[in-house]
């Protein structure tokens, strides 16, 4: 009898296995089926450095990699894995990358394709605030080719999560949804601050990295742009496409792209879904990265079934501490393309809680044209725990309602608090301008040979920028290369609208829908759409700022990479330091970038002239739809400002209407205290009219002035016409003001 239940034991074992072998071998490239999931949470393999140095070694290949049990994937890839090493440094150390391109020769160039070099790369350290020289973005690694790159990290350098990823123009988007990019970890110091047990090296238990990748990007229909779209455009090898023929005669590369089988999913640490395991009343430190590329994740731990949530803080944005542990608003943490974001997480009740990307209606108008990731990340299981000391590891307080977040690290001195700085102190003003078809500041980046420098900035003062996004149908993303910003201000939006016209070019319109006639049009004979009507892209005078007024990044936080809503107005402010180089303004929408969304600025030394070329469009200062429009800036005028320059302003006034003498007289202290306004500053334009400037300066310095010599408006108009256009517009008896 006992003889008898072995063999059926074994029977039944052999069929069951048997089956399971059949039911397998189904889910195949051949024979397609449902995505395994829930797999255990993988780390990518951990570089740290040892004595300040570190040596990686990255090799770009293709490789059949596997996803969700039984899809086989031609990818590029580091080293074989989707998602490289993950870099783990301190301040102070040296990182000497090598970078063996064995990829296949490029397809021939096609002048007229934006997206190309499918086969060239490079590598481009994200957030990372090191030399701008070192970390070259228009280096291109061709196949065949071996470059060895040295970064070296400042012994000051904030404690942060960043990553990195390819940049050659024309092939980042592609490459970085092949699943190349990594994260990189600046390790905190080890100290007596509380966030120090929660984080490497010496308590790497607690913490936890997610690298979300947008790695099974297939269907369309949402944003018309998969994986196997680009693939298409960018003219890869048909071996390395997924042509394979399915039963019913479509190939598997159609399979993936239908709507209906819903193939649209980004990896975790290069796994689709998988399961993160934690103890319960255990804080846990998560480090996360958007290396999407088009795509937003706005990330959320819904509470489970019991009702009770995570308690989950916000303590790090784009590498930088926040001033204090924050709440997640509205439940959620938006990531930008290209963004980070650091958690304090502990869940005291076990169970099982999903970690997604899940959209907002309340978000759709500030991310209007921006592709938003629906879909789950990661699964999250939490056990029980038998230790009793976790319950108040993360906060002071017995319950939930009584938490009391711990205070995180001092940013560095280097990010001090820009926002009340004297006026005087503002060495720079600059506007940069996200329009529609692409354009940063009304121009597209075509090659590196055409990377014409758009702006120049001194070394150590600061800059106050005007960041606009000019597109009434698309949010946009910006991201400044190794200089983080602070958030100053949203304002009201009161510029010009761009709107793609009938036949995909581009123009200029004011607010009340006329044309900006005084630039050089983009699509002459183009006509505006038939359905276009201001109310209808939602022009009005607004702060547009989500979550109740306080924007995706709130007013004082440090940021690399901003999300600017359609037709909205930041002010920023930093402090270029340490490094001079050629740096980069560009969309993080790395599709966006690759058709030319991004531009080249430079930063000299104190003392080096700031003089670039002029704007591509005759008239066209980002921001302006007329010459007369407001346009902050501290660049030279186009005549001469010497102390002598108001004086020759009232010569000409005076010679061509004599009667303006009788009216305004003779000026000659103004003349003679404004010479000394330009000596003592010659950065202290901050209205775009000098002698707005002046009588500003001077009111302040001198109140008793204000009334003796009057507002001076008219004035100011006759002197902006003056310098612009030495055109005078006819004077009201209302705006003289006899002062002499």
């Amino acid at each position: 009898m006992e003889y008898t239940k072995k063999i059926l034991f074994v029977c039944v074992c052999f069929i069951s296995t048997s089956a399971l072998s059949i039911e397998q071998r189904k889910c195949e490239n051949s024979s397609p089926c449902e995505f395994k999931t829930n797999e255990e949470l993988q780390y990518p393999t951990q570089l740290v450095s040892k004595n300040h140095n570190l040596e990686v070694n990255l090799k770009v290949q293709m490789s059949r990699i596997t996803l969700g049990g039984w899809l086989n994937l031609w990818r590029r890839t580091y080293n074989g894995q989707i998602g490289g090493p993950t870099w783990r440094v301190k301040a102070g150390d040296t990182v000497t990358v090598n970078l063996i391109n064995k990829l296949g020769k490029n397809a021939p160039e096609n002048s007229n394709k934006l997206l190309k070099f499918a086969n060239s790369t490079n590598i481009f350290l994200h957030g990372l605030h090191v030399s701008p020289e070192d970390n070259d973005a228009m280096i291109r690694v061709n196949p065949g080719q071996i470059k060895s790159y040295k970064f070296k990290i400042g012994c000051k350098h904030p404690a942060g999560t960043f990553w990195y990823h390819p940049n050659v123009h024309g092939s980042t988007m592609f490459q970085t949804l092949s699943g190349m990019s990594g994260m990189i970890v600046v390790e905190d110091p080890v100290t007596t601050n509380p966030i120090s047990s929660y984080s490497c090296p010496n308590n790497c238990d607690h913490e936890i990295q997610l690298l979300f990748q947008p790695t099974m990007l297939y269907k369309t229909a949402d944003d018309g742009f998969s994986f196997v779209r680009i693939q298409k455009r960018i003219r890869d090898a048909g071996k390395f496409r997924n042509l394979e023929e399915l039963r019913g005669g479509e190939t598997l590369e159609n399979w993936l792209t239908k709507k209906d089988n819903h193939v649209q999913f980004f990896t975790t640490n290069g796994q689709l879904q998988p399961r993160i395991r934690i103890e319960s009343g255990k804080t846990m430190r998560f480090r996360m990265a958007n290396a999407g590329g088009i795509h937003v994740l706005e990330i959320s731990l819904p509470r489970t079934e019991t009702g009770v949530p995570c308690v989950v803080h916000e303590i790090a944005r784009d590498g930088i501490y926040l001033e204090h542990p924050r709440e997640l608003q509205h439940g959620q943490t938006v990531i930008a393309q290209g963004g980070t974001a650091d958690w304090l997480i502990r869940c005291d009740v076990p169970g099982n809680y999903k970690i997604e990307s899940n959209p907002l209606s309340m978000h759709n108008s500030a991310l209007t044209g921006h592709i938003r990731f629906r879909g789950l990340l990661a699964n999250l299981e939490v056990i029980r725990s038998s230790k009793s000391n976790y319950r108040k590891s993360m906060f002071v307080g017995a319950t939930l309602e009584e938490n009391t977040p711990i205070v995180l690290p001092t940013r560095s001195r280097k990010m001090t608090d820009l926002r009340n700085v004297m006026e005087t102190s503002i060495v720079g003003k600059f506007v940069v301008e996200a329009a529609s078809n692409n354009l940063l500041n009304r121009e597209k980046f075509i090659s590196i040979s055409k990377r014409a420098i758009g702006h120049k900035i001194p070394l150590d003062g600061v800059q106050e920028w005007t960041l606009l996004n000019s597109d009434s149908s698309s949010a946009h993303t910006l991201s400044i290369q190794g200089n983080p910003f602070q958030i100053i201000s949203y304002n009201e939006y009161r510029g010009p609208i761009s709107i793609l016209t009938v036949g995909g070019g581009h123009r200029m319109v004011d607010q009340k829908g006329s044309f900006c006639r005084n630039l050089r049009p983009f699509a002459p004979r183009a006509s505006l759409p038939k359905v276009f009507a201001m109310k209808k892209v939602g022009v009005r005078r607004r702060k547009y700022m989500p979550y109740n007024g306080k924007g995706f990044a709130l007013v004082g936080d440090w940021r690399n990479t901003i999300i600017l809503p359609p037709l909205s107005n930041v002010t920023i402010r930093f402090i270029p330091r340490d490094f001079i180089g050629k740096v980069l303004i560009t969309s993080h929408n790395l599709l966006r970038q690759d058709l030319g969304m991004k531009m080249l600025i430079e930063i000299a030394k104190k003392g080096e002239s700031m003089a670039v070329r002029s704007f591509g469009v005759k008239g066209g200062r980002p921001g302006t739809c007329r010459p007369k429009d407001f346009y902050p800036t501290v660049t030279a005028p186009s005549v001469k400002i010497g102390t002598k320059t108001l004086k020759n302003f009232f010569s000409w006034l005076y010679k061509t209407k004599p009667s303006y003498r009788k009216t305004y007289g003779d000026q000659r202290y103004l003349s003679r205290l404004y010479g000394g306004f330009l000596a003592q500053s010659q950065t202290h334009f901050t209205t775009g009219n000098h002698l707005k400037d002046f009588f500003q300066w001077a009111y302040e310095k001198f109140p008793s002035y204000k009334q003796h010599y009057g507002d001076q408006g008219y004035l100011v108009e006759l002197y902006d016409y003056y310098i612009s256009r030495k055109v005078i517009p006819k004077a009201s008896s209302k705006n003289k003001k006899n002062t002499a």
